[in-house]
């Protein structure tokens, strides 16, 4: 089964970020270059960064392994796992200045360090549904998300 992120997520995080520059044009509307500056520093080269960070695309179960199809510098790359290798996660972690939010992540054996992750907000792609189904399809596998 392939679970695939939503399609629209860039169409959010550019309209997210244009949305920090739409509040400062409303407190300074006299200084347009200030303004211009802190529209390429927001929207601009922050999208254009984060275009070219390695982002997961989609998931695919299949056969006792997992592929993790990510984009990264414009190009798709495709990583392939046993599931007996991999553990999970899906609890609630603490993000920037306190907030707090379901995560799911995925981890390699021995390692600390995640594989990938989705947080369930639109900003990235990935939403409740998707991660739920997700998880679903590993139980339906016998493996354990740990919570």
């Amino acid at each position: 089964m392939i679970f695939k992120r939503n399609k629209n997520y860039i169409f959010y995080r550019i309209a997210f970020s244009h949305f920090f520059t739409i509040i400062i044009l409303l407190q300074n509307h006299k200084n347009y270059y200030a303004i211009l500056i802190v529209w390429f520093i927001t929207v601009v080269l922050t999208n254009f960064v984060l275009s070219f960070m390695k982002n997961l695309k989609a998931i695919e179960v299949k056969d006792q392994s997992i592929y993790l199809h990510f984009n990264k510098y414009f190009k798709e790359a495709t990583e392939i796992y046993d599931l007996s290798d991999l553990n999970f996660t899906y609890k609630i972690e603490t993000g920037g200045k306190g907030s707090r939010s379901y995560a799911f992540r995925i981890y390699k054996n021995g390692i600390d360090r995640s594989i990938a992750s989705m947080e369930g907000i639109i900003l990235d792609g990935w939403e409740d549904d998707t991660i739920f189904d997700i998880i679903y399809e590993l139980k339906e596998l016998g493996i354990e998300v740990k919570e």
